[in-house]
């Protein structure tokens, strides 16, 4: 996920299954999130809120599981084989290499080449919202629903006017800022059948 200044505009929309008797269900999706950079737990409050509220607004539910290095490794809740529709997503302060330095996350990829955890930054983060007046949480919920967009849907799910737009753009920060960047319809809709069908990325050639 790279920034430009190109203006292009988002909307925001609802949307929820609806079961064989008739009952709304809605698809829900689990994170595991480590704090490896150790980053102030407000911030991370702040992108639960953000995060939940973008995913919400496609008709998709966030349960947060809040998991410290320490805890994944002695094994508790969070060192249990992960559930479907379960990831980890970490938050960190030092970017790989061979990344650029406009990236703020990345899907890591797993067993059979599936992807099954992400990662984003928090001083990109915070780093971009003071250039916009956003507040850190803001931007690093964001860049977590965005990561979330490719572990479902692939490494070229990048639609432009969207949280999944591959260069975040002044119209998409503002969007942020507004409660309105969200996923494209068509997305959302795929973004929702592969919950509901326990399918994460397909796996990479």
């Amino acid at each position: 996920m790279r920034i430009s200044t190109v203006l292009t505009i988002a909307l925001a929309w609802n949307a929820a299954f609806v079961s064989a008797a008739g009952t709304a269900v809605q698809p829900t999706i689990v994170l595991r999130v480590v704090n490896e950079g150790r980053v102030d737990p407000e911030m991370l409050r702040a992108a639960q809120k953000e995060a939940a509220r973008i995913l919400r607004s496609s008709g998709i539910e966030l349960v947060w599981m809040v998991c410290e290095p320490e805890h994944v490794v002695q094994g508790d809740r969070c060192g249990r084989v992960m559930a479907a529709n379960e990831f980890w997503m970490r938050v960190v302060t030092r970017r790989p290499s061979n990344t650029n330095t406009d990236v703020l996350g990345f899907t890591e990829l797993g067993g059979e080449g599936r992807a099954d955890s992400a990662a984003v930054f928090a001083p990109a983060a915070a780093a971009l919202a003071g250039n916009w007046g956003l507040t850190s949480g803001q931007i690093l919920g964001a860049a977590m629903v965005h990561e979330i967009g490719h572990l479902y849907l692939g490494v070229h799910a990048h639609v432009a006017a969207s949280i999944m737009s591959g260069h975040w753009t002044r119209q998409e920060l503002m969007g942020i800022s507004i409660g309105e960047l969200t996923f494209s319809r068509p997305q959302a809709r795929m973004l929702q059948e592969r919950i509901a069908g326990n399918r994460g990325m397909p796996p990479q050639k």
